[in-house]
């Protein structure tokens, strides 16, 4: 079944785009960076819960830092891949 495409806004906020989850349409198609740091991971005190086996419980952060936004792995067992390369922590 195809996804809806979701339209573009002009909002500069930055924000969470995942690729994949079986459970998408089950998660908010979009997550603002309201704060310095971002976290995600299966436990529901992340700022994203995304309630996948194969996310691990802290899998990792979105951090606003001075030179941009960074995607960072807290260590997590099926880690964190940008452009199909796995990362520790990459300049989105």
């Amino acid at each position: 079944e195809a996804i809806p495409a979701i339209e573009a806004t002009k909002d500069p906020t930055p924000g969470f785009v995942l690729v994949y989850s079986r459970l998408h349409r089950q998660l908010p198609s979009a997550v603002p960076f309201a704060s310095e740091v971002t976290s995600f991971g299966r436990e529901p005190d992340n700022l994203l819960c995304i309630p996948e086996a194969a996310v691990s419980r802290y899998h990792g952060r979105v951090e606003s830092r001075p030179d941009g936004c960074w995607i960072v792995d807290n260590g997590s067992t099926n880690g964190i891949l940008v452009n199909g390369k796995r990362i520790a922590a990459h300049l989105l």
